[in-house]
């Protein structure tokens, strides 16, 4: 409506979520340093601001079907409620490594299974959450591993979210047709 481009518009709100979620990504370290005492406060930070840019892009997938700020603030919110109890599908500690990783395409499973390893490496390991210890599996997952699905899930539900913006019929512009991307210009 105000003649920007597509890329202009996304960038923007980008930026802007991603300062929000850097700042409250170190108030959240900083007020975790004296509860986690055994933990390497860059990888927490990290996880925090990894955490906050999956919400981010999943809050886009999902603004995209739903026209209005009630509507999609109602279904974020019980899409996250729910996804944050789908965690117990996953709770024996025997599930194997494949299931895991791969419910943790849904933020909260992948949050959920990350502060169980933070928990682990602050109170039953000596040298704790490092660099040098980011591969140690517990329950057959790992930190790292889990910082690496974030990452997937940050850039997933962010594309995600644009081509849906794209795609989806809504009362402003005209929707793309689903393949739009594969076409010549």
């Amino acid at each position: 409506m105000m003649g920007l481009t597509d890329s202009t518009y996304y960038l923007s709100w980008f930026i802007v979520y991603s300062c929000i979620s850097f700042v409250t990504a170190i108030l959240m370290t900083i007020m975790s340093i004296w509860i986690f005492t055994n933990i390497n406060a860059f990888l927490y930070f990290l996880f925090c601001f990894l955490y906050a840019l999956t919400l981010f892009g999943w809050a886009f997938s999902i603004v995209a079907f739903l026209p209005t700020k009630r509507s999609s603030g109602i279904a974020a919110t019980l899409f996250h409620i729910i996804s944050y109890y789908m965690i117990f599908i996953i709770a024996d500690p025997s599930t194997p490594s494949s299931a895991q990783f791969g419910m943790s395409i849904l933020p909260n499973i992948c949050m959920g299974q990350i502060v169980k390893q933070i928990f682990f490496y602050n109170l039953n390991t000596k040298e704790g959450l490092t660099w040098s210890t980011l591969d140690v599996k517990f329950q057959n997952y790992s930190f790292k591993g889990g910082l690496l699905m974030l990452l997937f899930d940050a850039l997933f539900y962010g594309i995600l979210g644009i081509y849906l913006d794209q795609v989806v019929p809504s009362q402003f512009g005209v929707a793309k047709p689903w393949n739009f991307l594969c076409k010549r210009k």
